[in-house]
């Protein structure tokens, strides 16, 4: 049970990072365009 919530938090931890990351990428092409 508990490998089991570990799994789905890693989950959700994932896909807020990979917004994060995308938030940096987008404000790097702004910085760079300026």
């Amino acid at each position: 049970m508990t490998s089991d919530l570990g799994n789905e938090g890693e989950k959700g931890k994932t896909g807020k990072g990979t917004g994060k990351k995308k938030e940096v990428n987008h404000e790097k092409k702004h910085k760079k365009e300026k």
